[in-house]
C-alpha cells in the first residue's frame, strides 16, 4: 500500500488520485464495494454549465473552473473514446410564469427565447407544454462510472476493494490504516466516501455533517429520439446518451441509505418526463437506477483538512453535482496536500470548521 490513502472509489477520489499524480504522488484507493459503486457509476453525467444564479453561490467558482477541467481532461485523456466525454448545448425550460420571471431574473431578456424557438431548439420539447426557456452553451455529458476508473488509470491508482477498519493516529499526525485486517503505514488519508464519508470520519473521532439524498434514473430505448438535452427548474431532465439510451429523472429523497429503484418513481418521472416529452410515453425502460448522493448540512461541500489531524482530508457533500465538481475538487485537493494550501480554489467556505463556528 502506499503513503497515501483515499477512502472512497467514486469520481472525487478518482478526481483527487488523478491530479496527485500529476504532481508525483501515487496513491491507493480502497473502496468497499466496486469502483464507482455509487452515484459515480449511476448518475446521468450531464455537465451543466453554471447559470448566473449558480455562480453567486459558494461553490460557484468551483463549477465554473471545474467544467473547463472537464473540457481539458477529456482532451488530454481522449474522452470521447474512453469515457463518451461529448460537448452539448442544454435548454433550461420555465412551465409556470413564476418559473419564466425566474429565468428572466436569472438570465435576463435578452436570453429568454419563447415556447416555439426552444421546441425548434430542442427537438424534445411540446411547445404548449413550455412558456419559453433559456439555451444553455458550453455544457457537456460523459459516462460517469467509466469516467472514474478512466482517472484512476490515469494515475496509475493502486485500488483494493476492501473495508477500512481503522485509522492509526500518533501526535496529532496520521501515521497509518487498518484494511481487512491488515496494518498499513501511511501519512496522507483523504476521506472521499460520499454519503458514507460521517461514517468513515469516526475513524478519526471527527463528526462530518452529511447525509444521503436518493435520487432516482430511468434508462430507455425510444424510436426516433432526437438528440440533445432539457431540464425544468424543478431538477428533471431528459438527455440522450451517446449509446443511444434515453436517461431521464430524477428525485431528490430523504430515505436513509435506502438505494432501491421503485415502481412509484418510475410511474412519476415517466408522467413527468412525458408531459414535457410526448415521445417518451412510447418509449421502453430498460433499467431503473438509484443512487445516494451525499449533501452536506448547508449543502455546500466539505473540502479541506480535518481539524486537529494532521495529514487527513475530507472531500464529500457535493450533492447533485459530483459529476461536475470532482475536477475542480481533485486538483485544489491535491493543491493542499502537496503545498499547504489551494492556489486554484479558496477553500475557507468548504472547511469542516465551519459547521463548529454555527455551535453556541
Amino acid at each position: 500500500m502506499r503513503d497515501t490513502v483515499i477512502l472512497g472509489g467514486g469520481v472525487i477520489g478518482a478526481a483527487t488520485a488523478y491530479y496527485l499524480s500529476l504532481r508525483g504522488i501515487e496513491s491507493t484507493v480502497v473502496e468497499r464495494r466496486a469502483v464507482a459503486s455509487g452515484a459515480s457509476g449511476t448518475a446521468a453525467g450531464l455537465l451543466s454549465a453554471p447559470t448566473p444564479a449558480d455562480l453567486r453561490q459558494p461553490w460557484g467558482s468551483l463549477a465554473g473552473q471545474s467544467l473547463a477541467l472537464h473540457f481539458d481532461v477529456a482532451a488530454a485523456l481522449d474522452g470521447p473514446a474512453t469515457y463518451d466525454f461529448e460537448p452539448i448545448d442544454t435548454v433550461l425550460i420555465a412551465v409556470s410564469e413564476p418559473e419564466r420571471r425566474e429565468l428572466l431574473q436569472v438570465f435576463g431578456e435578452a436570453a429568454w427565447r419563447d415556447a416555439a424557438a426552444i421546441a425548434s431548439r430542442c427537438p424534445w420539447l411540446q411547445a404548449s407544454a413550455i412558456l419559453g426557456g433559456v439555451v444553455r452553451r458550453g455544457s457537456a455529458q460523459l459516462d460517469p462510472a467509466r469516467f472514474t476508473q478512466t482517472l484512476l488509470d490515469a494515475a496509475r491508482a493502486e485500488v483494493i476493494i476492501a473495508t477500512a477498519e481503522s485509522i492509526a493516529v500518533a501526535s496529532g499526525s496520521v501515521t497509518g490504516v487498518v484494511v481487512a485486517g491488515a496494518s498499513h503505514s501511511a501519512s496522507t488519508v483523504i476521506l472521499a466516501a460520499g454519503p458514507w464519508t460521517a461514517e468513515t470520519a469516526t475513524l478519526l473521532g471527527v463528526e462530518v455533517p452529511v447525509s444521503p439524498l436518493k435520487g432516482q434514473i430511468l434508462r430507455m430505448e425510444v424510436s426516433n429520439a432526437p438528440d440533445g438535452a432539457f431540464s425544468d427548474l424543478a431538477g428533471n431532465y431528459v438527455v440522450r446518451k451517446r449509446n443511444g439510451l434515453i436517461y431521464t429523472g430524477t428525485t431528490e429523497e430523504d430515505v436513509g441509505f435506502d438505494e432501491r429503484p421503485t415502481a412509484a418513481v418510475e410511474r412519476q418521472i415517466l408522467a413527468s418526463a412525458s408531459a414535457l416529452a410526448p415521445i417518451i410515453a412510447g418509449g421502453k425502460v430498460v433499467e431503473r437506477t438509484a443512487c445516494l448522493r451525499p449533501l452536506s448540512a448547508d449543502g455546500t461541500p466539505i473540502i479541506g483538512a480535518v481539524p486537529g489531524v494532521t495529514g487527513a482530508y475530507l472531500a464529500t457533500g457535493h450533492g447533485r453535482k459530483g459529476i461536475l465538481l470532482s475536477l475542480a475538487t481533485g486538483r485544489a485537493l491535491a493543491e493542499l496536500i502537496t503545498h499547504g494550501e489551494s492556489e486554484s480554489v479558496d477553500l475557507a467556505p468548504f472547511s469542516l470548521q465551519r459547521f463548529a463556528a454555527e455551535v453556541p
